[in-house]
């Protein structure tokens, strides 16, 4: 990222009417810019004082030249902010090279809050040193994107709403980024959905069945939690080992009131269901989501089964009645 600072002064010691025009003050020279390419920059002003005629003023312009050089953007990922007292977190450092040219290599550092959280050994293929963790990297070429990881576990006595603030640095040559990422400590239930298919093509007016698992994965119980399960139109409902508490006159949406799940705990349903007859090339999608009264996002899932033709299970001859009389033509 390249800045132009725009400095306006005036000699007038009376109240005039400014208009700026300013083109090029804050941009990016993106990676597909060539290098050695070189930018200018021009600042216009349009002014009027009372029923004066208008007045303007350009500034001077400036450049840019685009360098022959890598260049790293970073950003550091989880997908919750909120943890609690024991759990394990994994902590992604992204990284891209936004240059116009490979880097050679680079260095990555991870650095835990002075107290409340420390790295899982074994967790990654960067070197631990106490609350530090550490990857070098080679041949990152221009527009690569990629990742590493470490585990870390929350220290359980923390109070609720501390935060845990992990800070990641990526150096090369003589430039180097930052990023960070703030942890929140507190006390909630986590619902997560996973909807997994008992074959990925069913037959057309065949079976195939659905596990869906809702799990827990929060230090305390969910309450009042619900699972919807919708089959499209190309699949109707046939049982499930769990009884809906609904079902629909299609029998195309299902819903299922599962109470409450306890801390590190889940509840599993199979539903199966039944393709329509004489088709092909078609798809039978299956969505389903979760959700609380404590966890009130809480979870959504979908998968797609491909429907084929297939031929008939049997086909038998046999003739009525089994004996004739007279000449066979």
């Amino acid at each position: 990222m390249m800045k132009a600072v725009l400095t306006y002064i005036s000699s007038r010691t009376f109240p005039i009417s400014l208009f700026l025009l300013v083109t090029g003050l804050t941009f990016s020279a993106f990676s597909q810019t060539a290098p050695n390419t070189v930018i200018t920059n021009t600042a216009k002003a349009r002014f009027q004082y009372k029923t004066f005629p208008k007045d303007s003023v350009n500034s001077n312009t400036i450049q840019f030249t685009v360098l022959d050089a890598p260049n790293f953007e970073m950003s550091v990922s989880n997908p919750d902010s909120f943890v609690f007292g024991k759990e394990t977190v994994t902590v992604h450092i992204v990284y891209k090279n936004i240059g116009n040219a490979p880097a050679d290599t680079a260095n990555i550092e991870g650095i835990l809050p002075p107290a409340g959280m420390r790295f899982v050994p074994g967790s990654t293929s960067g070197s631990i040193s106490g609350g530090t963790v550490s990857w070098k990297i080679f041949n990152v070429p221009s527009g690569k994107t990629d990742s590493v990881k470490v585990k870390a576990v929350i220290d359980s006595t923390l109070l609720v709403n501390a935060e845990l603030n992990f800070d990641a640095t990526l150096s090369w040559q003589v430039s180097s980024v930052t990023a960070s990422k703030i942890f929140v400590v507190s006390s909630f239930p986590r619902l997560s959905l996973v909807l997994v298919p008992s074959f990925s093509v069913v037959g057309s007016g065949r079976i195939v069945s659905y596990t869906l698992g809702v799990f827990n994965t929060g230090n305390i119980p969910s309450q009042n939690t619900v699972l919807f399960d919708s089959i499209s139109a190309l699949g109707s409902f046939v049982k499930a080992n769990v009884t809906p508490d609904s079902l629909s006159t299609d029998k195309h949406l299902l819903k299922w009131n599962l109470g409450s799940i306890p801390a590190f705990s889940s509840k599993q349903i199979v539903v199966d269901v039944v393709s329509a007859p004489n088709i092909g090339g078609q798809q039978l999608i299956n969505s389903a989501r979760t959700f609380s009264t404590n966890v009130t996002d809480g979870d959504k899932a979908s998968v797609v089964t491909n429907i084929v033709h297939i031929r008939p299970r049997t086909i038998s001859l046999s003739a009525d009645p089994g004996y004739i009389w007279g000449q066979l033509n």
